[in-house]
């Protein structure tokens, strides 16, 4: 009897400058034979599209990610990265130099019979350094669904801030797998209150009006979401190999 066929991973992000996700399964010594952990790897952030009458600048404000699992579940006690996040934003980094100036002359003294003179060096030293500017921004993460449709939820918390920028790299769950083949479909998704215009160029006429603002924006929006948010942003489909079907598959061999 042949053994059958691996099934390999699958990933599709259909607008990687906006949001990129990838799942990744793995196992450690807190795993048992029929577990594994999955590894989650997001990244938000902000994206230029060009229209025929100029571009706009986009991102998300939050999204769901949903998993349908087969074969497989998650209970709520196995589930991980439900807390506040500080998204790891990369660091502006500016060089600053500037000089120090040391003053100096030559000067004599005359007291009596003794002549005193001094001799002061004028030199000039640069001093550098390296300054780094940072921000924070705050997504809170939830989770809801069954044990085998499980989904987080991701939200803005930072009130200032339009829109979800920086590096989620987290242990997701740990997924129990039932039988074979187990596979873990994931899938971001955004509805149209996630996505958020931060800039424009060349968009506005400068006697627009309010209303006819408002139009285009929402057709600009409509835009975006048939382009890249419907059905999804991103999917990956990652088959779950278990340590006692490797086993058997060792044993048909």
């Amino acid at each position: 009897m042949q053994p059958r066929p691996q099934l390999q991973p699958e990933r599709e992000n259909r607008c990687p400058d906006c949001l990129f996700l990838d799942i990744q399964g793995r196992r450690d010594g807190g795993c048992s034979d029929t577990q594994t952990i999955l590894t989650l790897t997001l990244n938000f952030e902000e994206r230029w599209e060009s229209l025929p009458f100029g571009r706009v600048k986009f991102g998300l404000r939050g999204g769901e990610l949903r998993l349908l699992i087969q074969n497989g579940s998650v209970p709520y006690s196995d589930r991980s990265l439900v807390h506040e996040l500080a998204l790891a934003i990369p660091k502006e980094i500016t060089n600053v130099q500037s000089s120090e100036l040391q003053e100096g002359g030559e000067a004599n003294l005359s007291l009596k019979d003794k002549n005193v003179s001094a001799k002061v060096n004028t030199s000039r030293k640069k001093v550098s350094g390296i300054t780094e500017k940072s921000e924070v921004r705050s997504c809170q993460v939830s989770t809801k669904g069954s044990e085998d449709k499980p989904a987080w939820v991701f939200r803005l918390r930072t009130p200032d801030d339009p829109v979800l920028i920086g590096l989620i790299h987290h242990e997701l769950c740990k997924v129990s797998v039932l039988g074979n083949p187990c596979v873990v479909e994931a899938k971001f998704e955004a509805s149209r209150g996630d996505i958020w215009i931060t800039a424009t160029e060349g968009i506005w006429p400068s006697d627009i009006s309010s209303n006819a603002k408002a139009i285009i924006e929402r057709e600009i929006v409509f835009h975006l979401i048939r382009s890249y948010i419907n059905p999804y942003i991103s999917k990956v489909i990652l088959p779950i190999q278990p340590v006692f079907y490797q086993e058997e598959l060792g044993d048909i061999a």
